[in-house]
């Protein structure tokens, strides 16, 4: 098998609306002919081979249906595959095709990508799979690639492509705004090379909106050109605090006298002036993917333990907040457009809006308006969700203006299969509209 030709399509193009690889494929008379000779078990060879792998792929792929070239159904299952390898590291592709030619022995196969080396690197593979499973192939793999054979590169592949999945609420976003006829471009995608660092709100979703004098720069879920007075709360829970109070909602309690908590004997000092258990927490916060280890301990029910938690909590930054630990269900309450999107429980868990007190989305709302933001995510703890705060105690302890929504929702829940990305998208509309 050769690749003659290599066409990366990086927008709308003569195959698809979608981003898709084709690439020109030719196999030799020789492999043609072992291809014909086993092409009645060749297939299933590979089903199988696909199966162990962990690779889901369609039965109507694994035939050499007779009126066809076994070049085209060559080339329909390398399409196959591509598509497969790019799903098990959980990109969203779906589209793949073959283009015949005037030759046998040549076929071009159409697959879509999400990202360029991610979608090329699965065509590698796609190929070397073809070539270990169907006798007769020969294919001399990408060195690029790592890997001595297909499984021990797709071992490698799939960790890596990975880091490169499009974030659902980032796509729910530019569903929003093809809606809406709102232009947008995906900066971390080709032909530009994204930004990384700390500084990021969402690796993998930085995108633009509009054009000329009306774009507007989004990264993750937050227009950062309007609304960068409010990228301090996504870093820093002292200024999440400080906005907290500062909106009149009911927060944790801290020992206002000993804020400045830059070594442990004056944190262990602050939880015994608050009484144990207590809650410490890094001032600096951290986004989800860029550190692993917590940044929150409690309860803590010792001067001992807030000493190893503060050390813990040093690996941050230099300073960290004492707070007494309130007993009760975490709630998170997701909002968009300054509605209830969801209301979610610390495990996942989505409760109905009826089961909460009408006080507690009045005042989710009324932050979302003081804040412009279109999503918001406000983290409360209450020991009874039918009573207000005020009543049962309960206290507001985080928000985020900007929502890793495919982080908050659980993976397979209706939030956020289909349909419920086509609710965020409309949802979503008036971060659009307003972003243009």
């Amino acid at each position: 098998m050769q690749v003659h030709e290599r066409l990366m399509y990086i927008g709308p193009n003569r195959r698809s609306e979608k981003t898709v690889a084709e690439w020109l494929l030719e196999i030799s008379p020789a492999e043609q002919v072992a291809l014909e000779a086993a092409k009645g078990s060749s297939p299933k060879t590979l089903g199988a081979r696909a199966a162990e792998l962990g690779l889901a792929l369609p039965a109507e792929a694994l035939n050499f249906p007779a009126e066809l070239s076994v070049t085209h159904s060559l080339c329909a299952l390398a399409a196959s595959l591509a598509l497969a390898i790019q799903q098990k590291a959980g990109h969203r592709v779906v589209f793949g095709a073959v283009v015949p030619t005037h030759q046998d022995l040549r076929c071009r196969l159409v697959f879509e990508y999400e990202h360029g080396d991610s979608g090329a690197d699965a065509g590698e593979i796609a190929l070397q799979m073809l070539a270990e499973a169907l006798p007769g192939l020969v294919w001399e793999s990408d060195p690029e690639v790592p890997g001595t054979d297909a499984a021990s590169a797709l071992g490698f592949y799939v960790p890596r492509a990975a880091r490169h999945v499009l974030p659902r609420d980032a796509a729910a976003l530019i569903a929003a705004a093809a809606d809406i006829d709102v232009p947008c471009v995906k900066l971390e995608r080709e032909p530009y090379g994204g930004l990384s660092g700390e500084f990021r709100i969402r690796p993998e979703g930085l995108l633009k909106f509009g054009h000329s004098c009306y774009q507007h720069i989004v990264d993750g879920t937050l227009c950062i050109d309007r609304n960068a007075d409010l990228v301090p709360l996504i870093f820093d829970r002292e200024k999440v605090f400080e906005c907290l109070l500062a909106l009149n909602v009911p927060t944790a309690r801290q020992d206002m006298e000993f804020r400045n908590l830059l070594t442990a004997k004056r944190a262990i000092r602050a939880a015994e002036r608050l009484g144990f258990p207590v809650m410490l927490k890094s001032v600096t916060r951290k986004r989800a993917g860029l550190g692993a280890s917590p940044t929150v301990f409690g309860p803590l029910h010792s001067a001992d333990a807030v000493q190893r938690a503060f050390e813990q909590c040093r690996k941050h930054g230099p300073k960290v907040m004492v707070e007494k630990f309130s007993e009760g269900r975490i709630l998170h309450v997701l909002l968009a457009d300054h509605e209830p999107l969801c209301i979610l429980e610390a495990e996942g868990a989505v409760i109905a809006s009826e089961r909460i007190h009408p006080s507690i989305i009045d005042m989710a709302t009324r932050v979302s308006r003081h804040l412009k933001v279109g999503l918001l995510r406000i983290t409360l703890v209450t020991p009874d969700p039918p009573r207000s705060l005020e009543e049962s105690g309960g206290l507001v302890l985080d928000l985020d203006p900007a929502p890793q929504l495919d982080r908050w929702l659980v993976d397979g829940s209706v939030q956020v299969r289909g349909d419920g990305v086509d609710r965020w998208a409309r949802r979503l509309r008036w971060q659009v509209r307003h972003h243009h």
